[in-house]
């Protein structure tokens, strides 16, 4: 039974076995799925990257001015009254 010891993203040691992999065990590393999920996750990333950060950016910052606007109202009606 041939073991091999893997060093995983969590710090911890796995310890894989060809009888697992056999079995269909999720433990098993293969690189053809590894490189296929970075380059998915790289695309998706470039695709958010691109059409949603900046809308979600300018909501926030609207929102930021908006609440700054109003405590400084606030404060302005306060000292008046």
């Amino acid at each position: 039974m041939l073991r091999l010891l893997v060093f995983s993203w969590t710090g911890s040691l796995v310890f894989l076995s060809t009888a697992y992999a056999e079995e269909g065990s999720p433990m098993v590393f293969d690189p053809w799925q590894v490189s296929f999920t970075i380059i998915v996750f790289l695309l998706l990333f470039g695709v958010v990257s691109k059409f949603a950060f900046k809308p979600i950016l300018k909501g926030l910052q609207s929102r930021e001015q908006f609440i700054r606007q109003s405590l400084e109202d606030a404060k302005r009606e306060r000292e008046e009254a």
